[in-house]
């Protein structure tokens, strides 16, 4: 479940709307109860928390893009991640990932 970093407990550094930040929450609170539950069955559920990111890049190699916090994440970076996540062995149980990574008004407030 790719959530967003506005569903963290106390993160505030969006401009995003109230309500996008509520939905990120219960997104959040769902994924967390849905994987506990699933787990009894083996079934994994992962909640995904990037900041925001570029859907351009999908072919752009991870290892070729500038220093962390120069720009926004790519498309690449995520799907990389999830598919870390789904060929890890069905014993390891990754319930959560945290991405760190520039919004853009972190980088607008640079330029």
């Amino acid at each position: 479940s790719i959530i967003s970093s506005c569903g963290i407990p106390n993160f505030t550094d969006s401009i995003a709307h109230p309500a996008f930040f509520a939905s990120k929450h219960g997104l959040s609170g769902f994924t967390t109860k849905l994987a506990q539950q699933l787990s009894e069955e083996n079934i994994r559920v992962t909640g995904l928390y990037p900041p925001d990111f570029e859907l351009t890049g999908l072919d752009t190699s991870v290892d070729s893009q500038p220093r962390m916090g120069e720009r926004l994440m790519n498309g690449r970076s995520i799907w990389e991640t999830i598919r870390f996540v789904l060929t890890q062995p069905r014993s390891c149980h990754i319930s959560s990932i945290y991405f760190q990574g520039p919004t853009r008004e972190d980088l607008n407030a640079r330029s």
